[in-house]
């Protein structure tokens, strides 16, 4: 069950299927941390493509993810 209207939300991120082939589309980008490693930063106005599903759950973002699946 979604939330009330009056509680804001918006669509960060959405899975597709290309044939066999997974992809997310995350909104947001990377940026370098003073050690050299990658912090992914969600909500930005950039997009990243992921096709390895597992990646997108193991990188380090900077928000947790909320994930609402839709009943299709």
């Amino acid at each position: 069950m979604w939330p009330s209207s009056s509680t804001r939300h918006f669509l960060a991120e959405v899975h597709l299927r290309i044939g066999t082939r997974p992809l997310a589309l995350v909104a947001g980008e990377l940026e370098e941390t003073h050690e050299g490693g990658l912090i992914f930063q969600r909500t930005d106005e950039s997009v990243l493509a992921f096709t390895d599903l597992v990646a997108v759950e193991r990188v380090p973002w900077s928000t947790t993810r909320q994930v609402r699946r839709a009943d299709c």
